[in-house]
């Protein structure tokens, strides 16, 4: 009798195959295989399972498909308790899950998530459990940095004490926000603000001097991925007037941005303290501007009597020479002290504009109709301290181009060039008159205004130079004190 069993040896290879695709599943896997009897006997597991268990308690774990054979446990007895409690469970018909957070042998840390589950008989019964496990520990330990790091960010997101901290978004309205900005919210703005509430509608209504619009731009520009920083003044019929200042970032997600996250604190406190050092500062302007104005007008009343006091030396060419030029040394620190109050920084005399006044009004002293005066100035700032003795050096020498460089009316320029070289300052007073005189030495004939400049120049720790040549070049040179 002959039969076809082709189709079951058929069969039986694709079974086989099966099988031993299974086997190696079973075996080449990261995760952990095992299953138990009632006994909690292993009757199988794979290398994973027994590389985890070695790697926990030193000990590789051995089959026991012996009913008689009682198993060896292979970790200490607590262990096995808390895996009775759980086997039990499985055994009673119910898949369980749970973690496991162990030290290994050398003390690192060893995180396992475990499944339990029942093999049922065919009459429902269960005669064993099938248990598969693998590593979490990474992502335990990440889940709880994470955790940790949130733990972290809501303790300051609520108890910044003086900080509103608060999300919104794209049509600004709040996601998110911390017990501060609730607080904050129900003083500034009327009344109580809070998730899912319209921000932008608050901020038209309460933002002072109508310039809501300007503040709903920066946020705009916020939700088009631009940081924000700005002060903004709210207003309100019960706490009045309120100063914020804002910081705005934007939150991206998928390189969109999805939210804008919003810090602000009350800067009213800083607001009012600046209005009262401005007041206290224009205060003190005001007195300084006062004090010059006073020092120009006493210098001006010196001058006059030494204008007054020229009527009465019986015509004495020598003395009244020597009045006048003491006049025009107070008329020139006069100058001076105008310039400040003039000025709206009282600390320092802009040179080169001093230099324009002070030539015009000695050129109009002298009455020289025939001389020109020619100016090539840079800006420079000069302390008072430095400007005074400038200042008198400048009235010498112009005033000695004008006396003696151009005798009987003539013809002639005296040109004035300011330079700043680094921290140095380079000052030119030079004429094309009749120049000085053959062997002209500064220390030897030099008058008295000549002899003013050198002394000037040394309390400046500068120097003076005279040049010969066609007509009388003085150059002064000095550092500049910052």
């Amino acid at each position: 009798i002959l039969r076809d069993i082709s189709s079951v040896e058929e069969a039986k290879e694709q079974v086989q195959q099966h099988v031993a695709k299974l086997n190696a599943l079973y075996e080449s896997s990261d995760h952990l295989f095992w299953t138990v009897d009632r006994r909690i006997a292993l009757t199988s597991f794979n290398r994973g399972y027994a590389d985890m268990i070695e790697r926990l308690y030193g000990k590789r774990p051995e089959l026991n498909r012996d009913p008689e054979r009682p198993r060896k446990l292979f970790a200490p007895q607590h262990y096995h308790d808390f895996w009775r409690t759980k086997y039990e469970t499985a055994f009673s018909g119910t898949p369980v899950r749970f973690e496991t957070d162990l030290a290994d042998k050398n003390g690192d840390r060893v995180c396992n998530e475990i499944f339990l589950s029942p093999v049922f008989n065919g009459d429902g019964s269960v005669d064993e459990v099938f248990g598969v496990g693998h590593e979490i520990t990474e992502q335990r330990s990440a889940q709880e940095a994470v955790r940790a790091q949130g733990a972290r960010l809501k303790a300051i997101f609520e108890n910044a004490a003086n900080m509103m901290i608060w999300t919104m978004d794209g049509d600004l309205r709040i996601t998110q926000c911390n017990d501060h900005f609730v607080r904050t919210a129900m003083d500034a703005f009327d009344g109580p603000v809070g998730v899912g509430d319209l921000f932008g509608d608050v901020l038209s209504a309460q933002v002072a001097g109508g310039r809501s619009k300007s503040v709903l731009t920066r946020f705009a520009k916020a939700l088009r991925g631009e940081a924000q920083q700005f002060e903004v003044e709210f207003t309100n019929a019960f706490s009045g007037t309120l100063w914020m200042e804002m910081f705005l970032n934007p939150i991206v997600q998928e390189e969109r941005v999805a939210e804008i996250s919003c810090l602000a604190y009350d800067i009213s406190d800083k607001k009012d303290a600046q209005r009262k050092l401005l007041e206290n500062l224009y205060e003190k302007e005001v007195l300084l501007k006062e004090v010059h104005h006073r020092v120009k007008n006493n210098l001006q009343i010196i001058s006059s009597i030494l204008s007054l006091q020229s009527d009465h030396v019986n015509d004495d060419p020598r003395v009244l020479e020597m009045l006048k030029d003491s006049e025009g040394r107070i008329r020139s620190m006069s100058f001076i002290h105008e310039s400040l109050y003039q000025n709206k920084y009282f600390s320092s005399v802009d040179l080169a504009e001093y230099i324009r006044g002070l030539s015009q009004n000695l050129l109009m002293s002298y009455g020289h109709g025939n001389v020109r005066l020619e100016h090539d100035l840079e800006p420079v700032d000069l302390g008072l301290d430095q400007a005074i003795p400038c200042g008198l050096a400048l009235n010498e020498l112009i005033t000695n181009a004008l006396k003696h460089a151009f005798p009987e009316g003539r013809k002639g320029t005296v040109k004035l060039v300011l330079r700043r070289k680094d921290d140095t300052v380079h000052l030119r007073v030079e004429d094309d008159g009749v120049g000085m005189p053959v062997g002209f030495d500064l220390v030897r004939d030099a008058n008295l205004g000549l002899e003013l400049v050198s002394t000037l120049m040394e309390q400046l720790d500068g120097a003076f130079t005279v040049e010969h040549g066609n007509g009388a070049r003085y150059l002064l040179t000095f550092g500049l004190i910052q």
